[in-house]
Protein backbone atom coordinates (compact mmCIF):
# COMPACT_ATOMS: atom_id res chain seq x y z
CA UNK A 1 0.00 0.00 0.00
CA UNK A 2 2.94 2.31 -0.56
CA UNK A 3 1.42 3.61 -3.82
CA UNK A 4 -2.21 4.50 -3.16
CA UNK A 5 -4.74 4.70 -5.94
CA UNK A 6 -5.39 8.34 -6.83
CA UNK A 7 -8.00 7.55 -9.49
CA UNK A 8 -11.02 7.66 -7.20
CA UNK A 9 -14.36 8.32 -8.85
CA UNK A 10 -16.81 10.71 -7.22
CA UNK A 11 -19.40 8.19 -6.05
CA UNK A 12 -21.04 6.96 -2.89
CA UNK A 13 -18.64 4.84 -0.79
CA UNK A 14 -18.98 2.80 2.37
CA UNK A 15 -18.75 5.14 5.37
CA UNK A 16 -16.40 4.62 8.33
CA UNK A 17 -18.59 4.22 11.41
CA UNK A 18 -16.05 4.68 14.26
CA UNK A 19 -15.44 8.00 15.99
CA UNK A 20 -11.96 9.35 15.26
CA UNK A 21 -9.80 11.33 17.66
CA UNK A 22 -7.39 13.58 15.72
CA UNK A 23 -4.43 15.13 17.58
CA UNK A 24 -3.02 18.15 15.74
CA UNK A 25 -2.51 21.88 15.68
CA UNK A 26 -5.58 23.46 14.10
CA UNK A 27 -6.90 26.92 13.12
CA UNK A 28 -6.82 29.67 14.20
CA UNK A 29 -3.22 28.51 14.51
CA UNK A 30 -1.57 29.44 11.20
CA UNK A 31 0.84 27.27 9.30
CA UNK A 32 1.32 24.04 7.40
CA UNK A 33 0.10 21.38 9.81
CA UNK A 34 -2.98 23.33 10.94
CA UNK A 35 -4.05 24.06 7.36
CA UNK A 36 -3.38 20.43 6.44
CA UNK A 37 -5.54 19.24 9.35
CA UNK A 38 -8.37 21.64 8.51
CA UNK A 39 -8.50 20.58 4.86
CA UNK A 40 -8.22 16.85 5.55
CA UNK A 41 -10.78 16.81 8.38
CA UNK A 42 -13.21 18.92 6.39
CA UNK A 43 -13.26 16.23 3.69
CA UNK A 44 -13.15 13.29 6.11
CA UNK A 45 -16.17 14.66 7.98
CA UNK A 46 -18.21 14.19 4.79
CA UNK A 47 -17.30 10.52 4.65
CA UNK A 48 -17.63 9.23 8.23
CA UNK A 49 -20.71 8.31 10.24
CA UNK A 50 -19.11 9.07 13.60
CA UNK A 51 -17.64 12.27 15.05
CA UNK A 52 -14.11 13.57 14.66
CA UNK A 53 -12.80 14.90 17.98
CA UNK A 54 -9.90 17.29 17.44
CA UNK A 55 -7.41 17.47 20.31
CA UNK A 56 -5.54 20.65 19.52
CA UNK A 57 -3.75 23.75 20.76
CA UNK A 58 -5.46 26.14 23.14
CA UNK A 59 -7.53 28.95 21.75
CA UNK A 60 -10.88 29.65 20.15
CA UNK A 61 -10.80 27.10 17.36
CA UNK A 62 -13.10 27.24 14.38
CA UNK A 63 -14.91 24.28 12.80
CA UNK A 64 -17.21 26.32 10.52
CA UNK A 65 -20.41 24.97 12.09
CA UNK A 66 -19.49 21.42 11.07
CA UNK A 67 -21.50 19.26 13.49
CA UNK A 68 -19.26 16.24 12.94
CA UNK A 69 -16.18 18.10 14.23
CA UNK A 70 -15.65 18.73 17.94
CA UNK A 71 -12.65 20.74 19.18
CA UNK A 72 -11.02 20.17 22.58
CA UNK A 73 -8.13 22.59 23.28
CA UNK A 74 -5.32 20.91 25.23
CA UNK A 75 -1.90 21.50 23.68
CA UNK A 76 0.49 24.33 24.49
CA UNK A 77 4.03 24.67 23.09
CA UNK A 78 6.98 23.69 25.31
CA UNK A 79 4.66 22.47 28.08
CA UNK A 80 5.12 19.16 29.93
CA UNK A 81 1.75 19.80 31.58
CA UNK A 82 -0.05 19.85 28.22
CA UNK A 83 1.60 16.52 27.29
CA UNK A 84 0.25 15.08 30.55
CA UNK A 85 -3.21 16.54 29.84
CA UNK A 86 -3.09 14.99 26.37
CA UNK A 87 -2.27 11.57 27.82
CA UNK A 88 -5.14 11.86 30.31
CA UNK A 89 -7.60 12.87 27.58
CA UNK A 90 -6.72 9.78 25.58
CA UNK A 91 -7.74 7.65 28.55
CA UNK A 92 -10.99 9.48 29.30
CA UNK A 93 -12.36 9.75 25.76
CA UNK A 94 -13.94 6.65 24.24
CA UNK A 95 -12.71 6.93 20.66
CA UNK A 96 -11.05 3.70 19.56
CA UNK A 97 -9.18 5.29 16.65
CA UNK A 98 -6.60 8.00 17.36
CA UNK A 99 -4.80 9.79 14.53
CA UNK A 100 -1.74 11.90 15.42
CA UNK A 101 -0.67 14.60 12.94
CA UNK A 102 3.00 15.18 13.78
CA UNK A 103 6.38 16.52 12.85
CA UNK A 104 9.49 16.12 14.97
CA UNK A 105 9.16 19.49 16.73
CA UNK A 106 5.37 19.74 16.90
CA UNK A 107 5.36 20.25 20.67
CA UNK A 108 7.68 23.29 20.65
CA UNK A 109 11.38 24.08 20.76
CA UNK A 110 12.12 22.04 23.89
CA UNK A 111 13.86 18.78 22.99
CA UNK A 112 12.61 17.05 26.14
CA UNK A 113 8.99 18.11 25.63
CA UNK A 114 9.12 16.88 22.03
CA UNK A 115 10.72 13.61 23.10
CA UNK A 116 7.95 12.85 25.59
CA UNK A 117 5.27 14.18 23.25
CA UNK A 118 6.38 11.77 20.53
CA UNK A 119 5.96 8.90 23.00
CA UNK A 120 2.24 9.65 23.51
CA UNK A 121 1.17 7.54 20.49
CA UNK A 122 2.90 4.55 22.10
CA UNK A 123 0.98 5.25 25.33
CA UNK A 124 -2.28 5.41 23.33
CA UNK A 125 -1.50 1.96 21.89
CA UNK A 126 -0.99 0.63 25.44
CA UNK A 127 -4.50 1.87 26.23
CA UNK A 128 -5.83 -0.45 23.54
CA UNK A 129 -6.45 2.25 20.94
CA UNK A 130 -5.96 1.85 17.20
CA UNK A 131 -3.23 4.39 16.48
CA UNK A 132 -2.46 6.12 13.16
CA UNK A 133 0.40 8.60 12.88
CA UNK A 134 1.01 11.03 10.01
CA UNK A 135 4.70 11.93 10.15
CA UNK A 136 5.45 15.04 8.09
CA UNK A 137 9.22 14.86 8.43
CA UNK A 138 11.97 12.53 9.60
CA UNK A 139 15.35 13.48 11.10
CA UNK A 140 17.32 11.34 8.62
CA UNK A 141 16.55 13.80 5.80
CA UNK A 142 16.92 17.08 7.71
CA UNK A 143 20.21 18.97 8.02
CA UNK A 144 19.92 19.65 11.74
CA UNK A 145 22.31 22.60 11.77
CA UNK A 146 20.18 24.33 9.13
CA UNK A 147 17.09 24.22 11.36
CA UNK A 148 18.89 25.62 14.39
CA UNK A 149 19.80 22.32 16.10
CA UNK A 150 23.25 21.01 16.86
CA UNK A 151 24.20 17.96 14.85
CA UNK A 152 25.43 16.20 17.97
CA UNK A 153 25.15 12.81 19.63
CA UNK A 154 22.35 13.79 22.04
CA UNK A 155 20.07 15.14 19.31
CA UNK A 156 20.71 12.18 17.02
CA UNK A 157 20.09 9.59 19.74
CA UNK A 158 17.03 11.43 21.07
CA UNK A 159 15.35 11.68 17.67
CA UNK A 160 16.23 8.09 16.77
CA UNK A 161 14.98 6.64 20.07
CA UNK A 162 11.70 8.58 20.05
CA UNK A 163 11.05 7.68 16.42
CA UNK A 164 11.88 4.00 16.94
CA UNK A 165 9.47 3.70 19.87
CA UNK A 166 6.76 5.53 17.93
CA UNK A 167 7.13 3.46 14.75
CA UNK A 168 7.23 0.14 16.59
CA UNK A 169 4.15 0.97 18.67
CA UNK A 170 1.50 2.25 16.28
CA UNK A 171 -0.82 0.41 13.91
CA UNK A 172 0.31 2.37 10.86
CA UNK A 173 2.51 5.36 10.03
CA UNK A 174 1.63 7.62 7.10
CA UNK A 175 4.38 9.65 5.40
CA UNK A 176 3.91 12.31 2.72
CA UNK A 177 7.22 11.71 0.93
CA UNK A 178 7.47 8.36 -0.85
CA UNK A 179 11.22 8.14 -0.23
CA UNK A 180 10.60 8.12 3.52
CA UNK A 181 8.88 4.71 3.30
CA UNK A 182 12.12 3.04 2.21
CA UNK A 183 14.23 4.93 4.77
CA UNK A 184 11.99 4.03 7.72
CA UNK A 185 11.61 0.39 6.70
CA UNK A 186 15.36 -0.05 6.20
CA UNK A 187 16.60 1.79 9.31
CA UNK A 188 13.84 0.91 11.80
CA UNK A 189 12.71 -2.45 10.46
CA UNK A 190 9.00 -1.58 10.33
CA UNK A 191 6.58 -2.70 7.63
CA UNK A 192 3.48 -0.70 8.54
CA UNK A 193 4.60 2.52 6.82
CA UNK A 194 2.57 3.83 3.86
CA UNK A 195 2.87 6.81 1.56
CA UNK A 196 -0.13 9.09 1.08
CA UNK A 197 0.19 12.24 -1.05
CA UNK A 198 -0.36 15.64 0.50
CA UNK A 199 -3.65 17.17 -0.62
CA UNK A 200 -3.87 20.19 -2.95
CA UNK A 201 -6.07 23.29 -2.66
CA UNK A 202 -7.94 25.46 -5.22
CA UNK A 203 -8.91 22.51 -7.43
CA UNK A 204 -12.57 23.54 -7.64
CA UNK A 205 -11.91 26.95 -9.19
CA UNK A 206 -10.13 28.28 -12.24
CA UNK A 207 -6.39 29.03 -11.96
CA UNK A 208 -5.57 32.72 -11.52
CA UNK A 209 -1.89 32.85 -12.55
CA UNK A 210 -1.33 34.87 -15.74
CA UNK A 211 1.68 34.82 -18.05
CA UNK A 212 2.13 38.58 -18.36
CA UNK A 213 5.10 39.81 -20.39
CA UNK A 214 7.24 42.17 -18.37
CA UNK A 215 5.94 40.93 -15.03
CA UNK A 216 9.13 40.53 -13.02
CA UNK A 217 7.57 40.10 -9.58
CA UNK A 218 8.74 37.09 -7.57
CA UNK A 219 6.86 35.68 -4.56
CA UNK A 220 8.23 33.88 -1.52
CA UNK A 221 5.48 32.47 0.68
CA UNK A 222 5.52 30.39 3.85
CA UNK A 223 6.91 30.20 7.34
CA UNK A 224 10.24 31.93 7.89
CA UNK A 225 12.97 29.68 9.23
CA UNK A 226 16.77 29.67 9.26
CA UNK A 227 16.86 27.07 6.48
CA UNK A 228 14.92 29.25 4.02
CA UNK A 229 17.65 31.21 2.28
CA UNK A 230 15.73 34.34 1.26
CA UNK A 231 18.97 36.36 1.25
CA UNK A 232 20.10 34.23 -1.70
CA UNK A 233 17.02 35.32 -3.65
CA UNK A 234 17.61 38.99 -2.79
CA UNK A 235 21.22 38.75 -3.98
CA UNK A 236 20.16 37.11 -7.25
CA UNK A 237 17.50 39.75 -7.95
CA UNK A 238 19.95 42.52 -7.10
CA UNK A 239 22.24 41.12 -9.81
CA UNK A 240 19.40 41.53 -12.32
CA UNK A 241 18.19 44.98 -11.21
CA UNK A 242 19.93 46.86 -14.01
CA UNK A 243 18.57 44.51 -16.69
CA UNK A 244 15.05 44.47 -15.19
CA UNK A 245 14.43 47.80 -13.38
CA UNK A 246 10.90 46.72 -12.31
CA UNK A 247 12.04 43.54 -10.56
CA UNK A 248 10.34 42.98 -7.19
CA UNK A 249 10.29 40.39 -4.43
CA UNK A 250 7.16 39.95 -2.32
CA UNK A 251 7.69 38.13 0.97
CA UNK A 252 4.44 36.75 2.36
CA UNK A 253 4.17 34.75 5.54
CA UNK A 254 5.16 34.74 9.18
CA UNK A 255 7.87 33.34 11.46
CA UNK A 256 7.67 29.67 12.34
CA UNK A 257 6.52 29.30 15.98
CA UNK A 258 9.86 27.68 16.80
CA UNK A 259 11.81 30.57 15.22
CA UNK A 260 10.17 33.84 16.33
CA UNK A 261 13.46 35.72 15.88
CA UNK A 262 13.17 35.22 12.10
CA UNK A 263 10.69 38.13 11.86
CA UNK A 264 13.47 40.64 12.59
CA UNK A 265 15.70 39.08 9.94
CA UNK A 266 13.00 39.41 7.27
CA UNK A 267 12.03 42.96 8.25
CA UNK A 268 15.70 44.03 8.19
CA UNK A 269 16.13 42.38 4.81
CA UNK A 270 13.13 44.22 3.35
CA UNK A 271 14.25 47.59 4.79
CA UNK A 272 17.66 47.34 3.12
CA UNK A 273 16.42 46.55 -0.41
CA UNK A 274 13.98 48.92 -2.11
CA UNK A 275 12.67 46.14 -4.39
CA UNK A 276 11.59 43.89 -1.49
CA UNK A 277 8.09 44.12 0.00
CA UNK A 278 7.26 42.27 3.23
CA UNK A 279 3.46 41.91 3.40
CA UNK A 280 3.13 39.41 6.27
CA UNK A 281 0.43 36.77 6.50
CA UNK A 282 -2.05 36.78 3.60
CA UNK A 283 -5.62 35.56 4.32
CA UNK A 284 -6.62 32.60 2.20
CA UNK A 285 -9.34 34.47 0.31
CA UNK A 286 -6.74 36.96 -0.96
CA UNK A 287 -4.31 34.35 -2.31
CA UNK A 288 -5.80 34.00 -5.84
CA UNK A 289 -5.52 37.75 -6.45
CA UNK A 290 -1.92 37.78 -5.20
CA UNK A 291 -0.99 34.91 -7.54
CA UNK A 292 -2.42 36.79 -10.52
CA UNK A 293 0.24 39.50 -10.01
CA UNK A 294 3.43 37.42 -9.93
CA UNK A 295 5.79 35.75 -12.40
CA UNK A 296 6.66 32.72 -10.25
CA UNK A 297 7.06 31.47 -6.67
CA UNK A 298 10.56 30.85 -5.32
CA UNK A 299 11.30 28.39 -2.50
CA UNK A 300 15.02 28.67 -1.63
CA UNK A 301 15.43 25.97 1.04
CA UNK A 302 18.83 24.70 2.16
CA UNK A 303 17.03 21.64 3.58
CA UNK A 304 13.44 20.41 3.63
CA UNK A 305 11.56 19.28 6.74
CA UNK A 306 9.03 17.29 4.70
CA UNK A 307 7.08 17.65 1.49
CA UNK A 308 6.25 21.22 0.50
CA UNK A 309 2.96 22.52 1.84
CA UNK A 310 3.34 25.67 -0.27
CA UNK A 311 3.65 23.71 -3.53
CA UNK A 312 0.43 21.87 -2.65
CA UNK A 313 -1.26 25.04 -1.43
CA UNK A 314 -0.61 27.05 -4.61
CA UNK A 315 -0.38 24.50 -7.45
CA UNK A 316 -4.13 24.52 -8.04
CA UNK A 317 -3.89 28.18 -9.04
CA UNK A 318 -1.53 27.19 -11.87
CA UNK A 319 1.61 28.87 -10.60
CA UNK A 320 5.21 28.07 -11.70
CA UNK A 321 7.78 27.25 -8.99
CA UNK A 322 11.54 27.70 -8.84
CA UNK A 323 12.99 25.73 -5.95
CA UNK A 324 16.26 24.38 -4.65
CA UNK A 325 17.12 20.78 -5.48
CA UNK A 326 16.34 19.09 -2.16
CA UNK A 327 15.22 15.43 -2.42
CA UNK A 328 11.67 16.40 -1.43
CA UNK A 329 11.33 18.96 -4.25
CA UNK A 330 12.95 16.50 -6.65
CA UNK A 331 10.31 13.89 -5.76
CA UNK A 332 7.47 16.37 -6.34
CA UNK A 333 8.94 17.29 -9.73
CA UNK A 334 9.11 13.61 -10.70
CA UNK A 335 5.47 13.25 -9.62
CA UNK A 336 4.46 16.01 -12.03
CA UNK A 337 4.64 19.29 -10.08
CA UNK A 338 5.48 22.46 -12.04
CA UNK A 339 8.92 22.89 -10.47
CA UNK A 340 12.22 24.09 -11.92
CA UNK A 341 15.08 22.87 -9.71
CA UNK A 342 18.11 25.05 -8.94
CA UNK A 343 21.35 24.52 -7.04
CA UNK A 344 21.24 26.63 -3.83
CA UNK A 345 23.59 29.47 -4.83
CA UNK A 346 22.93 33.11 -5.71
CA UNK A 347 24.77 32.59 -9.03
CA UNK A 348 22.44 29.75 -10.07
CA UNK A 349 19.34 31.66 -8.99
CA UNK A 350 20.49 34.69 -10.99
CA UNK A 351 20.84 32.59 -14.13
CA UNK A 352 17.48 30.85 -13.75
CA UNK A 353 15.61 34.05 -12.78
CA UNK A 354 16.96 35.70 -15.94
CA UNK A 355 15.66 32.78 -18.00
CA UNK A 356 12.28 32.80 -16.23
CA UNK A 357 11.75 36.53 -16.87
CA UNK A 358 12.25 35.98 -20.61
CA UNK A 359 10.96 32.48 -21.37
CA UNK A 360 7.16 32.58 -21.56
CA UNK A 361 6.98 29.01 -22.83
CA UNK A 362 8.84 27.73 -19.78
CA UNK A 363 6.50 29.58 -17.41
CA UNK A 364 3.37 28.38 -19.21
CA UNK A 365 4.62 24.79 -19.20
CA UNK A 366 5.34 24.86 -15.47
CA UNK A 367 1.96 26.49 -14.78
CA UNK A 368 0.10 23.76 -16.70
CA UNK A 369 2.00 21.06 -14.84
CA UNK A 370 1.16 22.67 -11.49
CA UNK A 371 -2.55 22.67 -12.25
CA UNK A 372 -2.57 19.04 -13.43
CA UNK A 373 -0.53 18.00 -10.40
CA UNK A 374 -3.07 19.60 -8.04
CA UNK A 375 -6.08 18.07 -9.77
CA UNK A 376 -4.54 14.62 -9.34
CA UNK A 377 -4.41 14.91 -5.54
CA UNK A 378 -7.33 17.05 -4.45
CA UNK A 379 -8.41 16.72 -0.82
CA UNK A 380 -11.41 14.53 -1.63
CA UNK A 381 -9.14 11.87 -3.13
CA UNK A 382 -6.70 12.12 -0.23
CA UNK A 383 -9.53 11.71 2.29
CA UNK A 384 -10.69 8.53 0.49
CA UNK A 385 -7.17 7.08 0.82
CA UNK A 386 -7.27 7.79 4.56
CA UNK A 387 -10.59 5.96 4.86
CA UNK A 388 -9.06 2.91 3.18
CA UNK A 389 -6.17 3.04 5.66
CA UNK A 390 -8.56 3.26 8.64
CA UNK A 391 -10.54 0.28 7.32
CA UNK A 392 -7.40 -1.80 6.77
CA UNK A 393 -5.53 -1.04 10.01
CA UNK A 394 -8.17 0.11 12.52
CA UNK A 395 -11.13 -2.28 12.26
Amino acid sequence: MTTPNLNYQEKSREYFSEDIMFVSVYPPDKGGLSEYAEALLGELSKKVDGKIIIITNSGKNQVNNNKKLEVIPVLKPNSFFSILKLALKLGFLKSKVIHFNLHMSIFGRSRLVNFFGLLVPAYAKLLGKKVVVTLHGIPETIKLEKVGLKNNFINKVGFTLALKILLKSVNVTIVLVKKYVEILRKKYGVKNVVWVPHGAWWTNQQPTWQNNNGNNTVLFMGYFGPYKEIEMVVSALKNLKNKYPNVRLIIAGMPHPNYPEEAKRIIDLASKADFVDYIGYVPQNQIPKLISKIRFVVLPYSTSTGTSGIVHFLSGLGVPFITTNTPEFLELKHQGAGIYLVKPTAKEFTKIFDKAFQDNHLMENLAEKSRSFALGRNWGKVAEIHLDIYKKYCI
